[in-house]
Order: C-alpha cells, then structure tokens, then sequence
C-alpha cells in the first residue's frame, strides 16, 4: 500500500506501524517531529498507530548548528 511521507508516495506493508516505518528508516525518538494526518503525535502513540493507505506523514528533523 501506499503512504505520502514528506509529499512523496512511499510504499508500506499492511499492518505496518508508525514505529516500525520510523524504526525502518533509521529514525530514533527525540531527534525529529511526526505529524501523522495533519495532527503532531507523540513517541509513545507511534506504536498504536497503524499505517492506512493513503495517509499522510511530516517527519520534521532539528539540525543543530552555530
């Protein structure tokens, strides 16, 4: 199935969930924001969050810098 992740279609496997996507793809909590259908969900919901077709992620990373 398919989910937008930053405005681009990314394919997924049914069931999959927001933590196991994130886990994935290398993204450790605390370093980044997930807005998961227009609404900021936070690290301890990702595991009950079950990926649907079509939905749609914002994955926002801080960058530090001086």
């Amino acid at each position: 199935m398919e989910i937008i992740v930053n405005g681009k279609k990314t394919k997924v496997q049914k069931g999959t969930s927001l933590e196991m996507f994130l886990a994935g793809k290398g993204f450790a909590p605390g370093k980044f924001v997930i807005e998961y259908n227009d609404k900021l969900v936070e690290a301890i919901q990702w595991k009950n969050i079950i990926l649907e077709p079509q939905d749609r992620l914002e994955i926002v990373t801080f960058v530090g810098g001086g």
